[in-house]
């Protein structure tokens, strides 16, 4: 029985199991490209393909149909399929449209999945070839639509990928050092090589973040040692860290506070908790404020309680206070005080106290400060009582000072205060100021009252009185000086004011002593009083009359009496010694230099008539100046110079200046303004007696000379007013006349003056006619018509030229070059093979499968490949960055930009912004952006963003631990000179790194205080310098002393 494509014959089940098992093994075989499928076919009773019978019993021959993605199967179901359809696929005995993770590959020929392909591999499928723009990498036959995969390096201009060196992730080539980024395990060393070990120094540590060897771990993550013993950089530590370091467990003075080791609080003895407020009992030299530790007790509860090492706000009633410390009982070299509520121990007693047997009493009640009890052993008063020979009174003797300032009576006020009356104080009085040591009301002569100082200042030397201490400032002046305004002078600018002592513009009322300019209130015996003015004689325009002056009348300008003239104002002359405006005598000259009238000018003048005047002028106002005349015009053969009648030059009988003639005397011809025996430029013309640029009709040129005839031995022809020995260019001869061509002709032979030779321009020659147009061409050259062009001529349209206007292109102008072609000096020249554009200098642009490199097309770029451009570049351009071997207008997905460069991690010294590596500022390791540093290389530090050789002033203090500038050294950091470090190797005080403690500790380790009564000591017990009041005896200090000793005070002297 033979069953139809796509049904199953069903059959026992016996020999189902055994086909099936058979299948299966032989899709094995297949699947692993063991052996071609076709060399197993079992040869069984039953067959299910193409055309297959069946053998078996009636009862069994059924055909069952297989499910749709089966093309031949055993039964119905999915599990049993020897052969899929077209777009499933067959593995193990399962058809299905995806092939498994493990079988993952399509075998579309025989519609099988399969582990490896016999050729390529293609997004999924088996193909004999990659696809057009596929990238192809024979090592593992796979075909790559984006580029090549990692760990290989695409050769330029081709689609072929290989292998990078050991270790890369990507590359520029196959050699060691050629790597931009490593693989999983490996590191950059240096620029350009991948490396599983870093030993090169200074960059010893893996940064596994950044894929780099470096020098020190970035910020975010922590050194650790690894099992192989390399130091690397992570993300996470497998136990603790404790400052940047990885460790198995927290080292001594730390706990682990969660996964970070953390040091202790400080010297604390006792404490219940790692911090610091978490204190009960503290290290000697320590005092404990609640629960925190201090050195010095805080203000709120500012005293040491040295019985149990705490700080209180009062001491316990039966503790007495001394320095902020309580004690019990008080130390020997200490005084108690019990007054006024108040229970110490007192280096000395209060104010109004004083000490006797180590205890201080009370001082009468008129003593601020004293010795005794009685009011007489006083050291000072209390107000208002004064101190006089140790007892306090109410007042002073009346021969002594009263010294406010310290409450005392003196014989002199001391220098640091000022005399006020009876009384030394600090400051005169409101409306007082100081003179010297004294408090005046008045400032004395030659000094001012300083509101501001409040004193009585110097004024200028040369100010008698003043109010200020400039020269400026002053109200009178000192001898032999005068007051100009504000200011002492030895002299006065304009006059002197004896009565008001001082210098004036004006003498006002008074009288003007000219002579000593100055200012009277009446003339000296002598002088005449004239216009407020004291003077000798009487000025012009006055006469003397007693001891006055007189005014003349107001045209005389000098006179003797009022009816007498000597001299008249201007405009007006003297006439029988009366002044009038014009002379009485009209044949008179009126001389404006004398204000006479005159019968002759003197010399220098002219003699002016005008309008029935006369008048003797240094100008003619009217005219012009001939001799000493002023003329209305000048004589015949002079001419106007600078108003004067100037004579003409020689031979001219005419000018109009020194240069210029306009006629001339006989036998003289004119010429340029001259007037010349013969003509040395123009035409010589007999008949005008002048040299002329040409002749004028009715006279004909001949031989320079203007004629009425032109000679006839030998014959000249006349045309255009010229006797020619031949017709010129443009005429032919006709008799002894020179007719004119035609307009079009340049040249023509007659008898028609249109029988052309050559033609003018515009015209062109055709069969001896100059015509406007061509039947055919134009010969622009030769001005002819032409059927083409001869061979040494372009074509330009339909002319023939000698030169294009634009560009020539195979003999032929155009008004741009061609595609293809290129311009140079106007002519077009083709551009070499596969090139589309070009230029002078090379090629621009290359056909699709050419590459545009140094100016040619190349079948392959032997640099780098624009893709912008679609040009080969040694280096890329700006605006594009270089990813493998070509120059991109951008950086693909996942890399960045660095120096024009896309690489997959940003190096180290950058920090990555908008997807671009920026570079750190210099000396800096690790940074915020490109301007400001977080971390700095040794040893520079961090200040504001910067790295810097040493901190400033403002923040003096150097991190050793993170490089940066601080105000103060950071907790659980040691200051050792302007230095912060982690650890102290000499001697620690109040967390600073000492080579010696301090005057008053002692120590070899940790400062601690000496003994209150030790200034200085060794150990606590051992003593070598005491303090005030203390001896030093076998390494104590002790207050014994039989030497005498201060009343007061009860000190040892």
């Amino acid at each position: 029985m033979i069953c139809q494509i796509g049904f199953v014959l069903m059959f026992v089940q016996a020999m189902h199991t055994l086909h099936l098992a058979i299948n299966l093994l032989i899709q094995i075989i297949y699947q692993q490209h063991l052996v071609p499928l076709h060399a197993y076919i079992v040869n069984t009773n039953i067959r299910t393909n193409y055309g297959t019978y069946c053998k078996q019993k009636t009862n069994y021959n059924l055909c069952d149909k297989c499910t749709a993605v089966y093309k031949t199967c055993f039964d119905s179901y999915s599990t049993t399929c020897y052969e899929c359809n077209p777009g499933s696929y067959l593995y193990n005995t399962t058809c299905s449209t995806e092939c498994p993770v493990d079988i993952p590959y399509k075998d579309t020929i025989n519609n099988m999945c399969v582990v490896t392909c016999t050729s390529y591999q293609q997004d999924g499928y088996c193909v004999e070839s990659c696809s057009d723009n596929y990238y192809i990498y024979d090592a593992d036959k796979q075909c790559y639509q984006f580029g090549c995969p990692e760990g290989t390096y695409n050769q330029v201009t081709t689609f072929y990928c290989y292998g990078c060196s050991l270790g890369c992730a990507t590359c520029t080539d196959g050699i060691i050092n050629s790597c931009i980024t490593c693989i999983q395990g490996y590191f950059l060393q240096g620029v350009s090589t991948c490396t599983d070990v870093c030993n090169v120094n200074p960059d010893i540590v893996q940064d596994w973040t950044n894929g780099r060897c470096a020098k020190s771990c970035p910020t975010g993550t922590y050194m650790q040692t690894l099992p192989s013993g390399n130091l690397a950089c992570r993300n996470t530590c497998p136990g603790y860290y404790y400052s940047n370091i990885c460790v198995p467990a927290c080292p001594a003075q730390t706990f682990p506070d969660g996964i970070v080791c953390t040091s202790y609080a400080g010297p604390c003895s006792v404490c219940y908790g790692e911090q610091v407020n978490q204190c009960t009992q503290c290290d000697s030299g320590y005092y404990l404020a609640d629960t925190t530790f201090v050195e010095v007790c805080p203000d709120t509860k500012p005293y040491a309680n040295l019985a149990n090492q705490t700080c209180v706000s009062t001491c316990p009633d039966y503790l007495y206070l001394a320095k902020k410390i309580c004690f019990s009982p008080c130390p020997t070299f200490l005084s108690i005080y019990k007054l006024n509520g108040k229970k110490e121990c007192v280096d000395s007693c209060y104010s109004k106290s004083y000490i006797s047997s180590g205890i201080c009493y009370s001082c009468d009640s008129n003593c601020k400060e004293c010795y005794g009890p009685i009011n007489g052993n006083c050291l000072q008063c209390e107000s208002p009582n004064y101190l006089y020979q140790q007892k306090c009174s109410p007042t002073c003797p009346s021969q002594l000072y009263t010294d406010l300032t310290d409450r005392t009576c003196k014989q002199s006020c001391p220098s640091i205060t000022v005399i006020q009356g009876q009384y030394c104080k600090s400051n005169c009085d409101v409306n007082n100021f100081l003179y010297g040591q004294l408090c005046v009301a008045t400032c004395p002569t030659y000094t001012y009252k300083s509101t501001s100082e409040k004193k009585c200042l110097l004024c200028n030397s040369l100010c008698r009185s003043c109010n200020g201490p400039l020269v400026s400032q002053c109200y009178s002046c000192i001898e032999n000086y005068l007051l100009n305004g504000n200011t002492c002078t030895k002299t006065c600018p304009d006059l002197y004011d004896y009565e008001a002592q001082k210098c004036v513009s004006n003498c006002g009322t008074k009288y003007e002593l000219t002579d000593f300019k100055s200012c009277v209130k009446t003339c000296p015996t002598g002088y005449l009083k004239c216009i407020k003015k004291c003077l000798i004689t009487p000025p012009d325009g006055y006469y003397s009359n007693g001891d006055s002056c007189i005014q003349c009348t107001s045209k005389c300008s000098k006179c003797t009496s009022q009816n007498v003239c000597q001299a008249c104002i201007k405009n007006y002359y003297l006439t029988l010694q009366t002044c009038s405006n014009t002379c009485i005598n009209k044949y008179l000259y009126m001389d404006s230099t004398t204000q006479t009238c005159v019968t002759k000018c003197p010399p220098q003048l002219y003699h002016q008539e005008s309008y029935d005047k006369r008048s003797c002028v240094e100008d003619c106002v009217i005219g012009y100046k001939f001799n000493d005349q002023c003329v209305s015009s000048c004589p015949k053969g002079m001419y106007i110079k600078n108003k004067f009648c100037t004579n003409c030059p020689q031979a001219c009988e005419e000018c109009t200046s020194a240069t210029n003639c306009t006629a001339c005397v006989q036998d003289y011809f004119l010429e340029n303004g001259l007037c010349q025996l013969s003509c040395l430029i123009g035409k010589t013309d007999y008949k005008n007696h002048a040299c002329v640029s040409q002749c004028d009709p009715p006279l004909f040129e001949y031989q320079n000379q203007c004629l009425e005839n032109c000679p006839t031995n030998p014959v000249f022809y006349y045309h255009s007013n010229i006797c020619m020995d031949t017709c010129p260019n443009n005429t032919f001869q006709n008799n002894q006349e020179c007719l004119d061509c035609d307009v079009s002709c340049s040249s023509c032979i007659g008898p028609s003056n249109n029988d052309c030779l050559v033609c003018e321009e515009t015209y062109y020659l055709h069969d001896q006619q100059c015509t406007l147009t061509c039947p055919y061409l134009y010969n622009d050259v030769d001005r002819s018509c032409v059927i083409s062009c001869p061979r040494n001529l372009l074509l330009d349209g339909n002319k023939c030229v000698l030169i294009c206007s634009l560009y020539m292109y195979s003999n032929t102008c155009l008004s741009s070059c061609p595609l293809g072609t290129y311009d140079s000096n106007f002519i077009c020249y083709d551009c070499s093979q596969n090139c589309l554009e070009c230029d002078s200098f090379g090629c621009n642009k290359c056909a699709n499968g050419s590459f545009l490199n140094d100016g040619s097309c190349s079948n392959y770029c032997p640099y780098y490949y624009n893709v912008v451009l679609n040009k080969c570049e040694q280096l890329c351009p700006e605006g594009t960055f270089l990813h493998i071997d070509q120059c991109s207008a951008s950086c693909p997905a996942n890399t960045y930009i660095y120096l024009q460069t896309c690489i997959a991690d940003c190096p180290f010294k950058t920090i990555l912004i908008d997807s671009i590596c920026y570079q750190c500022p210099e000396r800096c390791l690790v940074c915020k952006n490109q301007y400001e540093c977080l971390n700095c290389e040794e040893p520079y530090y961090q200040y504001k963003g910067e790295c810097v050789v040493a901190c400033p002033t403002a923040l003096p203090y150097q991190n050793k631990i993170y490089y940066a500038c601080q105000s103060e050294c950071s907790p659980n950091t040691y200051e050792r000179g302007y230095d912060c470090v982690k650890e102290c190797d000499l001697i620690i005080y109040q967390n600073k790194c000492l080579k010696q403690c301090p005057y008053g500790y002692y120590g070899s380790i940790i400062c601690k205080p000496c003994k209150l009564e030790c200034k200085a000591c060794n150990d606590f017990n051992i003593c070598t310098e005491c303090s005030e009041n203390f001896y030093l005896e076998r390494n104590q200090c002790d207050t014994q002393c039989t030497r005498i000793k201060d009343l007061k005070q009860k000190n040892a002297l």
